[in-house]
């Protein structure tokens, strides 16, 4: 209610929102061995690339990083998915550095 109340703080955070997905889709798109879908919501799902039940090891090494993602794999049509919610661009720019070392470390 007092977002609502305040249309200012509002369009600041879904301005932001916009921006870091936008980010985040480059960013992902860039990473060899990672599909991202596109999105019009605050998160992103992705598909890890390199055989079954590759996205248990990322998800593994994110989260040791203190990095949270929800592992979408085991729902049907989902298998290898990821889903990162948007967040900071600190955060986002951890998220894809620690990423990018996971899918490479799959090799």
């Amino acid at each position: 209610r007092l977002t609502l109340e305040n249309k200012n703080v509002y369009d600041s955070f879904v301005k932001n929102v916009i921006e870091e997905r936008s980010y985040l889709m480059a960013e992902l798109q860039m990473i060899n061995g990672v599909t991202p879908f596109q999105s019009d919501a605050n998160f992103i799902l992705f598909r890890v690339d390199a055989g079954e039940s590759a996205s248990a090891g990322v998800w593994q090494r994110l989260k040791a990083a203190g990095i949270e993602v929800r592992d979408r794999g085991s729902l049907p049509l989902l298998m290898n998915c990821l889903r990162v919610t948007v967040s900071t661009r600190e955060n986002n720019m951890k998220f894809i550095k620690v990423l990018g070392e996971a899918v490479r470390g799959l090799d």
